[in-house]
Formats: C-alpha cells, sequence, structure tokens
C-alpha cells in the first residue's frame, strides 16, 4: 500500500466526510423478477446523527447524483424499540440530512473523478440496507456483474491515505469493488463483519419471515470469496457472525448499529484521526 503525503485536516477545523449513499429502490433475484429496496432509515441516521453532533462536516454522493430511496421495512417501529418519538426523530433527522444535501447528492462518478476533491475528506461512511449490493458493489446488477468502479476508486482514494472507512451491514460487500494492488485486493487481510448469510435465507425462504420472493443476487459474506477467484482475496477473512468492530485497522464495519450508535459512532471515527 502506498500512503500518499496529504495535509490533514487543520486542527481546529471540522472533519469532513463523505456519506456515499445507494440510489436503487429495486433489486434483482437471483432466479428473475425484483423486490422494492433502499438504504435503510436507521443506518443512515443514527451515525450521521453522531456525525454531526460532534461537529463533523457532511457531503453527500450517490450513483448518477440521485437522492436515496428509503427502504420502507426499515421505518417498521420493530427497529425503534416500538417508540413512535423515536421513529418520528429519525424522520427529523432524515429530513435535516435531505437539506444539507442527502436530497441532491453530487455524481458518484464526478466525486470518483476528483482527486483533489477525495483528498479533502477524513472518512468515508456507507449506509446498508441492502440497496448497495445494486450500485455500489455492481456498476449495475441489473446488467451484469461488472464491479463498480467510480466506488472502487473512491475506495481506493480513502485505503491509499489510511483514512477511516466505515460500512455497516451489507454495505461492506461493495468492498468488493475496490481495485488490486499487485495482484492484492487491497483489503486483503482485513477483518471484517457483514450481515449473517443465514438471516438473507431465511427473508427469502422461511415463510414467517419472508421479505423477498427468491434469492438475493449476493450475499455480503461470499461476494469477497467469488471475488477472490483467480486473485489473493481469499485471505480477506469476514466475521459473519460477529457484530465486534475491527479496530485494528482504518476500515469500520458492523452488522448493525446498536442502540447507543450515536455515541459509538462518534468514538469510532474520533479515534481512526479525525479531528
Amino acid at each position: 500500500m502506498t500512503v500518499h503525503d496529504v495535509t490533514p485536516t487543520p486542527p481546529g477545523a471540522p472533519a469532513r466526510v463523505l456519506v456515499v449513499v445507494s440510489a436503487a429502490n429495486r433489486i434483482p433475484l437471483r432466479d428473475g423478477g425484483d423486490e422494492p429496496t433502499g438504504t435503510y432509515l436507521g443506518e443512515l441516521v443514527h451515525p450521521t446523527d453522531a456525525m454531526l453532533d460532534a461537529g463533523f462536516e457532511l457531503s453527500f454522493a450517490a450513483p448518477g447524483g440521485r437522492a436515496p430511496t428509503i427502504d420502507g421495512t426499515s421505518c417498521s417501529l420493530m427497529y425503534f424499540g416500538l417508540s413512535r418519538v423515536k421513529r418520528d426523530e429519525a424522520f427529523a433527522s432524515y429530513a435535516r440530512l435531505l437539506d444539507l444535501g442527502l436530497g441532491s447528492p453530487r455524481p458518484l462518478a464526478e466525486v470518483a473523478a476528483d482527486a483533489a476533491a477525495l483528498e479533502t475528506f477524513d472518512a468515508l461512511f456507507v449506509p446498508g440496507g441492502h440497496a448497495p449490493l445494486v450500485d455500489l458493489l455492481r456498476r449495475d446488477a441489473f446488467a451484469g456483474d461488472q464491479p463498480n468502479a467510480d466506488f472502487g476508486a473512491v475506495l481506493r482514494s480513502f485505503h491509499d491515505r489510511g483514512r477511516t472507512t466505515g460500512l455497516i451491514c451489507h454495505a461492506p460487500a461493495a468492498l468488493a469493488a475496490a481495485p488490486e494492488d499487485d495482484g492484492r485486493w487491497i483489503y486483503d487481510g482485513y477483518r471484517m463483519t457483514a450481515f449473517k448469510t443465514v438471516v438473507d435465507t431465511m427473508l427469502s425462504s422461511v415463510p414467517v419471515a419472508r421479505r423477498f420472493h427468491g434469492r438475493l443476487p449476493d450475499d455480503p459474506t461470499r461476494c469477497s470469496a467469488r471475488a477472490a477467484r483467480g486473485s489473493s482475496r481469499r485471505d480477506c477473512r469476514w466475521a459473519a457472525r460477529s457484530s465486534r468492530i475491527a479496530n485494528s485497522s482504518p476500515v469500520k464495519t458492523r452488522t448493525r448499529p446498536r442502540p447507543s450508535a450515536r455515541r459509538s459512532s462518534t468514538r469510532c471515527v474520533v479515534r481512526s484521526g479525525c479531528r
């Protein structure tokens, strides 16, 4: 890995975080057809609430410059401790993000091509939901298996500068879009967490838990292994049964936000050098 000599954020200046969101609102199924999808509300607003509370400056990017769709499932009260008050707070936080720029994010391709602008960011954050499998892991999962090279270029910029990269739930699967360096995947050897394969299987096959009427095209814990064929990616270790953050590297992944996400998300970013 080559770490460029880049001037960090000056002391006292707010840390700048690039929030990359999926723009997908449908996801293809393995055996044909598709289902609604989107970004999970809590996985977006809880970490960004913490960042804003800490004084961080947020910028937004998405494929095609399109605003994200919130997955309706993620608005269920079960994700907010059955509290309508907490859910209403999440809706208010989402409205604030739209006003801050999420409603008109910068096209991901433009961001990926602007190396100078990328170097001004201290951290990268990608919320989950199934949507990242559609247009961050892939260029367009409806069109084929081609990785999203634009997202790969963004990942490469943060990786090469040793800057914090945080992803939640299904979003870590999109790390497979990252390029190789001298024949080795840039995340080779990193320990990561991702959404459990068994849960996605239940969501597509167990009647009482069924969310999708068919298998999803990718699952987070296996996509990297598939990409490893013909390369050295087999050393990437996915901790699929754990929600523990691996704090020894600038890549932070979590299966889902904890109830204390507003506090833990801030600590996670600050611990990695954001000022």
